[in-house]
Parts: structure tokens; C-alpha cells; sequence
């Protein structure tokens, strides 16, 4: 098999290595057969066909077996003192896209033999996988170095995916499955990014063929400084498959100035009594852009809107729960002053269910979000030349179309200047299905230098829609 799938994680830089090589399978699939479903998840712009679309959510699916996956072991050819490192890849399969805006909502499948899955599951120390360090979407191209694009369509590094960087990790992010045979799921920065590790990701020129046209993605959210975008990615496995997703609340908004906020993340959850691991969890909050307000207090300052209709949506595999939530628990914010966004509650502060935050980990694995790219333009405006030009588009007063993510936090006590958790227990909040309970699964539990701990390392996704939804296509 002509294979190349390689990434690497030195300090706080993630170097992907593409390898051209001829490799010979050293280990064989040891678990039953059984259907198994890949399905990622990112907000970009591209184009389907002759439909350009922007900020829509690109939802990828790869559907195979379990048998299908391959183990090999390749030399780092950039540093041949390092261990091999453990590949796990899926390239039997049926891959479809769904792109979705709040005007048009379409699923294409790919043509055969053009979209493989892949994780770089760590190098080998002895017996022992030392954490994952990248996992996605990958394709094959005549035109690429060894034959195939590790990160084009989507490619997701640093977040949970890269545990091994962790210098004390929880207990669920350890736990998380790195064989593409199990059920498992991953967030991190999100690379759609062909030549992968040249940082440069030039636009495609020749796209991926689908029953609906040739398929473009692009990158335009990037921080120019450090070469890293700036976006959110998710990478989930459901062994016996999965329901299908358009992540769009099922009715509109209405008002002077209609408006959903949405909110993405893959965590531990409980709901109508069911409990849920590393699953899709799914928020969105209609209301009217006329309702947002500036707030001020004593450490921050920004923008809030509570008037509106909470709904919830878990998916995990074939189950999914839809319910909505009891009218005055939530309210959506901004704080500019501390760079975090999302979705608080009453019951449980602005930490929770599900907070977004600029502030870094110790391991730098939710480090250059855009949640901390728009609070910096915002509060120092001559850092735009450290981004792409589209990345200040994103600015948001909750009365606009944005798309934003960055370190998920769902934290009673969260503290949004360091991004500790002091209290990791969730409390209920009143659905129509019963009462809902959101976890931080994934934290490093290292002692910081305050004696403070833990913080969570896994990302999160925030977007909002104005007006209607027409219906799909």
C-alpha cells in the first residue's frame, strides 16, 4: 500500500510529516467486524459545484467497517532517533459531505477511492502509545508528495486528540479510543490544508468529485504569526453508525431581528435519565438581536442576550435526543474584557452548560482560537495585521453572523481569567425531556503554580445565524 499519514507534535508546534514511502502493514485488525461511522465537523467557506457558500458547517462522513482498519508503524524521516510512530487508516468506505447555511442545506457523496480516515495514534515508548496527535479526513491526489493529502478536506491536531502533551491528564481524555475500531471522539484546531506540514495551505485547484460537483474548501481564518488557523475541528467514531446531522435547530426565529446562536462540543452528558460518552452535544438559542444588551460589572464588560428559546440536541451512534430547555435558565454572552463567549445559565454562571475562552493551557493545545483572535483586534485593533483579513469579519456584539471557537469549558466555578475549573460537578438544568447535566471530561489535572487545577483542553464551536432557515435540499 502506497501510505503517507504522519503527524507530528514537538513542544507547542505541531509538524505534520508527509511520508511518500511504500509501507508494509506490521499489524493486523484483531477486533470483530462490526459497522463503524467517522463523522467530522468545521465551519469554513468553500464551494460545491457552482454554490459558493461561507462560514457553513461542513459535516463529513465516512461510512466502513471495523475491519477495514489498518495498524502500521512508520520512522520519523525527520528524526530517525525518534520511536516509530502508530498509524491506524480506513480506506474502505462510503464518504458523503453535508454543507450547511442557513439558506440551503445539501449532502453529496464522493466519488470512490478519493477520502481515507486516519490517526496518528502516538510514538511507540516500549509497549506504551504516548497519546494521539492527530486524526481527520484525508485524500488521495496524484498531485500530492506520496500520493495523498493528510489534511485535505479536514485535518484536526492539538485539543483532546493530543492528550500525550498533557502533563497530568483526566482520566476521560486518557481514556479516549485511538484505534478507529471503538467509539470515541476528538476536538482540536481544525486544518483544511493541502501539502500539509507547508503552512501555507494554497487553494485548491482541482476539486474533490461528488455526485452534486467538485468540492472546494478553504482556510481563511488564519493567525499569521504563529501559521496556525484559528478554527475549531471535530472527529468523531461510532461503532454501529450514527444519525444523520444538519446541526440546525428545528424551527426559526422570530422577531425584529431573528437570530440563533448555536453551540457545538463533544463531551460527556446526561439527559431523560440516559448517560452519553464523547458525545455530540448540540445547543442553539433563538432570539432577537434587538434583545442584546452591554453589560458591565466589577472584573469585565460586554454583551448579553437572555430573551429567547433554548434547545438542546445529544447524538451519540444511532441515539439522539432532542429537548427543550424549561423557559429563563440561559442566556448567551460575550465578555470581552476576559475573551470568553458562549452559552451561561443561571443556575450555573457563565461557565455552563458550555463556555468558549481565549485563555491557553499549559500544553498550548487550545492556544490561537478565534474567540482570542477577535478579542484581540477588539481590544488592541493594530493585532488585525497578526491575522488573515477575514479573521476580523468575525468581531461580533452577538447582533451579527459569526463563527467562533476555542477552549470549551462547562464549569460551575469557572474562572475566565485562568481558565480553571474549581468545581468539576454539573448541576441540572430543566428540559422537556428531563433534566440535562453537561461534564468536563477532558482537563490536564496538573497543579499550576497557584495550586490551582484542573483546565480543560477540549474546543468548542459557536456560530449565529440570522433570519429564517429555508428548507433543505
Amino acid at each position: 500500500m502506497n501510505c503517507s499519514h504522519f503527524l507530528r507534535q514537538r513542544g507547542n508546534t505541531a509538524v505534520w510529516v508527509l511520508v511518500g514511502l511504500l509501507i508494509t502493514l506490521v499489524l493486523g485488525s484483531t477486533a470483530l467486524a462490526a459497522p463503524v461511522t467517522y463523522t467530522a465537523f468545521t465551519i469554513t467557506d468553500g464551494q460545491l459545484g457552482r454554490w459558493k457558500f461561507h462560514n457553513a458547517r461542513v459535516i463529513l462522513r465516512f461510512d466502513s467497517d471495523t475491519n477495514n482498519v489498518q495498524f502500521l508503524q512508520i520512522p520519523d524521516p525527520v528524526d530517525p532517533t525518534n520511536p516509530l510512530a502508530d498509524i491506524a487508516i480506513n480506506t474502505v468506505g462510503v464518504a458523503s459531505v453535508t454543507i450547511v447555511t442557513p439558506q440551503r442545506s445539501v449532502r453529496a457523496t464522493f466519488a470512490p477511492n478519493q477520502i481515507f480516515v486516519s490517526i496518528d495514534r502516538g510514538s511507540i515508548d516500549g509497549s506504551v502509545l504516548v497519546g494521539g496527535r492527530g486524526v481527520g479526513f484525508g485524500s488521495f491526489s496524484a498531485t500530492a508528495p506520496g500520493g495523498v493529502e493528510v489534511s485535505y478536506p479536514l485535518g484536526i491536531e492539538d485539543g483532546t486528540v493530543d492528550w500525550g502533551d498533557s502533563l497530568l491528564p483526566s482520566v476521560g481524555l486518557s481514556g479516549l479510543a485511538l484505534d478507529l475500531q471503538n467509539s470515541t471522539g476528538f476536538s482540536g484546531r481544525a486544518w483544511v490544508c493541502l501539502g500539509f506540514p507547508d503552512q501555507t495551505c494554497p487553494a485548491p485547484t482541482q476539486g474533490l468529485h461528488t455526485d452534486h460537483g467538485d468540492l472546494f474548501l478553504y482556510q481563511p481564518y488564519v493567525n499569521t504569526y504563529s501559521g496556525d488557523p484559528v478554527t475549531g475541528g471535530f472527529f468523531v467514531a461510532d461503532v454501529g453508525g450514527t444519525r444523520s446531522t444538519s446541526l440546525r435547530p428545528s424551527s426559526s426565529p422570530r422577531g425584529i431581528k431573528p437570530i440563533t446562536y448555536n453551540g457545538y462540543v463533544i463531551s460527556d452528558v446526561r439527559i431523560a435519565g440516559q448517560s452519553f460518552n464523547h458525545a455530540q452535544v448540540y445547543l442553539s438559542f433563538q432570539g432577537d438581536a434587538a434583545n442584546v444588551v452591554p453589560f458591565t460589572d466589577a472584573t469585565s464588560f460586554g454583551y448579553i442576550n437572555n430573551t429567547g428559546r433554548a434547545q438542546v440536541t445529544v447524538i451519540s451512534g444511532l441515539r439522539m435526543i432532542t429537548a427543550d430547555l424549561a423557559p429563563k435558565q440561559l442566556y448567551v454572552y460575550y465578555d470581552i474584557a476576559h475573551g470568553s463567549l458562549g452559552f451561561g445559565s443561571y443556575a450555573g454562571g457563565r461557565g455552563y452548560p458550555l463556555s468558549l475562552t481565549q485563555n491557553q493551557d499549559n500544553g498550548g493545545m487550545v492556544e490561537y482560537s478565534s474567540i482570542a483572535a477577535i478579542t484581540d483586534i477588539l481590544t488592541t485593533s493594530a493585532d488585525a495585521v497578526n491575522y488573515t483579513p477575514a479573521t476580523a469579519t468575525l468581531v461580533t456584539d452577538l447582533t451579527n453572523a459569526t463563527a467562533l471557537s476555542g477552549g470549551a469549558s462547562s464549569c460551575v466555578a469557572f474562572d475566565p481569567a485562568t481558565s480553571i475549573c474549581s468545581n468539576l460537578t454539573p448541576v441540572p438544568l430543566r428540559t422537556s425531556r428531563g433534566d440535562f447535566f453537561l461534564y468536563e471530561p477532558y482537563t490536564d489535572d496538573e497543579t499550576t503554580i497557584d495550586g490551582t487545577a484542573p483546565f480543560s483542553i477540549n474546543w468548542g464551536m459557536f456560530w449565529s445565524d440570522l433570519g429564517g432557515n429555508e428548507n433543505d435540499r
